[in-house]
């Protein structure tokens, strides 16, 4: 049997890798990942607020990677009175109203350095409290004392005080408080107040929730409690999470992330490559702009 002159045969083995290429672009395009919606702003933001009134917190160097990336996006984020650009040293970036920030691991270290001309023109200090070596041994196992004793310090000085103590401090061998056998990271952190305990003398701390990203539900439950915990023991405080993208991410989970966690999380500790960080920021900017 022919067609056209051809024999079926030939016809069918001409047509069958057409076919199996639309067969597969259908299969492709019903399983894509559906886009990531905006969600509206909240009814308290206030002009001259970062986008959604959050807080966002990030580092001089990834900063300014962002605005060579797009400025567009990287000032309304970063040149507000909510944002916190972290700097290690006395270097301060463009911004005109984000407020500078030092970093420390070490509460002994801030004791060292406070009153001296380094600390002049500051305007908050970042405490990040591991268990890795930065961090003095006796200050990640007796975190709370050494959180309240840096907050403390802090507003004596005159500086807001962030606080970002580390995911697993349970687990330092010797802590006032450590993980059971068998306990989760989440659950330790929860169980030992962590959170509550770094609360006491802050006006902003961050849990470092980043771990969950790929898990939006279990990141937002995690946020929403050790949240909770923060504000019970200062209803002042705000409550922040960690967003970045590791190898087994792409940006839409954290977009996602940042959606779920919207309502129970005051802002965000941004620390991912400057490429990344403007496509975040640019996404949640329109979304902004569109909810206008």
């Amino acid at each position: 049997m022919s067609l056209g002159g051809m024999p079926v045969k030939s016809v069918r083995r001409r047509l069958a890798p057409l076919a199996f290429a639309l067969v597969m672009a259908a299969c492709t395009q019903s399983a894509a990942p559906a886009a990531v919606a905006c969600p509206p702003v909240p009814s308290g933001a206030r002009p001259g607020d970062a986008p959604y009134g959050q807080v966002w917190v990030g580092t001089r160097v990834n900063v300014n990677g962002i605005d060579e990336v797009d400025p567009l996006v990287a000032r309304p984020f970063f040149d507000a009175p909510t944002a916190y650009v972290v700097e290690s040293g006395n270097r301060w970036p463009w911004m005109g109203t984000s407020q500078r920030t030092a970093y420390f691991t070490s509460e002994a270290e801030f004791e060292r350095y406070a009153g001296t001309k380094a600390m002049r023109g500051l305007d908050a200090v970042l405490y990040d409290p591991e268990a890795w070596e930065a961090t003095p041994l006796a200050e990640q196992r007796d975190p709370g004392a050494a959180m309240a004793k840096f907050g403390e310090l802090g507003h004596r000085l005159g500086y807001d005080v962030i606080i970002t103590p580390g995911f697993t401090l349970p687990s330092v061998s010797g802590a006032v408080c450590t993980a059971n056998p068998g306990e989760s990271a989440t659950d330790a952190y929860l169980r030992c107040g962590v959170a509550r305990k770094a609360a006491v003398n802050a006006d902003v701390v961050e849990v470092q929730s980043q771990t969950l990203q790929g898990q939006p539900g279990a990141y937002r439950d995690f946020v929403d409690s050790a949240a909770d915990q923060a504000r019970e023991a200062n209803p002042d405080v705000s409550t922040i999470s960690g967003l970045r993208v590791r190898q087994t991410e792409i940006l839409d989970d954290v977009k996602r992330t940042w959606v779920e966690a919207l309502d129970v999380t005051d802002g965000y500790y941004l620390a991912m490559r400057p490429d990344d960080g403007a496509e975040l920021l640019g996404w949640i900017y329109a979304c902004a702009q569109r909810a206008a």
